[in-house]
């Protein structure tokens, strides 16, 4: 079995929220990472990791704190080495005593190699999760994580929370080899670039992304449905699949509160698994250029201008020899006129293309 080896970022944070009017809240936290200015070091077979405190400080402290306030942390992961290694990021003794969904979160941005984290949510139900299942870091390399907690103002009363507290401990476990396991295992996993809570999504992207689906659904016989594809915010924080939605449990929203119509179950139901299903059974219709045609029928009584694409249509208009009309679209030998007003025969007697 391979050994594992564990640097712990200690955080603690306790929150009292106090009430000053109406939907006003305040807070006092302190976050205290064990001694934070010294250097801690975690060494497998062929390779070192050092963690380091680069701001020399062990304590984020902040008074009065309300809604929207943020504080950061930084810290540093080096490969001091003769070997390329790798570690793991992982939330552990997590206490998260706050009811208002989604006021307690962090994210981090990194530097040296490592994808950035976006918005985190803490979470209630699990006391253990992982962040980053593995990141590979070279020989002689830094990766270096400022780390921001945010008490997140929701948007609507938070006053619930008051005198609540949790508090949660960072591991960074240097590993030697990885192995696969929970529900990503033998699965494929897709990122759909673009903020879906809010933007809606481009009729482009939206044939590239159910094309994608529906071709790699095809080539390993995955079924189109709940039971094959899944997306990231049916699961919790640690990884429990709730097979839905739900704004309290879920891990995150993505892929967005707008991602074809939603990200319930419902939504999925009704217009991402049909649209998935239907790939590549459209009709393939011909781009029509438009064009002018010019009447070139002399009768007196002009040409008539037809409510449908047949004499069995109702006329609407007539139109006169020397008359010019833009021709939008063509079927069975007529042509609609741009203006609406009906059809017209295309027959090389009464017009010519210009």
């Amino acid at each position: 079995m391979d050994k594992k080896y564990k640097i712990i970022l200690l955080i603690f944070i306790f929150c009292l929220v106090m009430t000053v009017g109406i939907g006003a809240s305040f807070a006092y936290y302190t976050a205290v990472i064990d001694k934070g200015e010294e250097s801690k070091t975690i060494i497998s077979k062929s390779a070192n990791l050092e963690i380091t405190y680069t701001d020399g400080s062990k304590q984020i402290i902040g008074a009065n704190i309300y809604p929207g306030w943020s504080d950061t942390k930084t810290f540093t992961v080096k490969n001091t080495g003769d070997a390329d290694s790798a570690y793991a990021i992982k939330l552990t003794n997590i206490v998260n005593k706050f009811t208002v969904p989604g006021s307690i979160s962090f994210s981090w941005i990194a530097n040296g190699g490592p994808a950035d984290l976006d918005e985190y949510i803490l979470p209630t139900f699990d006391s253990r999760v992982t962040i980053r299942d593995i990141t590979f870091i070279g020989v002689g390399e830094t990766h270096e994580y400022t780390l921001t907690t945010y008490y997140k103002n929701v948007n609507y009363d938070q006053t619930e929370d008051k005198g609540k507290s949790f508090s949660y401990t960072i591991e960074i476990e240097g590993v030697k080899s990885w192995t696969p396991k929970g529900w990503n295992t033998a699965a494929i996993c897709i990122e759909i670039y673009g903020n879906f809570d809010k933007d809606e999504m481009k009729a482009e992207q939206k044939k590239a992304v159910i094309g994608c689906y529906a071709l790699l659904a095809k080539k390993f016989n995955i079924p189109i449905s709940a039971e094959g594809i899944r997306p990231h915010c049916w699961f919790t924080a640690g990884g429990a699949y709730i097979g839905d939605y739900n704004k309290s449990k879920s891990a995150k929203t993505c892929p967005g509160l707008k991602f074809f119509g939603g990200n319930t179950k419902a939504s999925f139901e009704k217009n991402f698994y049909p649209a998935v299903r239907n790939y590549g059974k459209e009709e393939i219709v011909s781009e029509f250029k438009p064009y002018v045609a010019k009447v070139i029928y002399e009768g007196s009584d002009g040409l008539n201008v037809r409510k449908g694409p047949g004499t069995s249509y109702e006329v609407t208009a007539v139109i006169h020899h020397g008359e010019a009309y833009t021709i939008v679209e063509e079927k069975n030998g007529w042509g609609k006129l741009k203006s609406g007003v009906g059809w017209i025969s295309l027959n090389s007697k009464y017009i010519q293309k210009i």
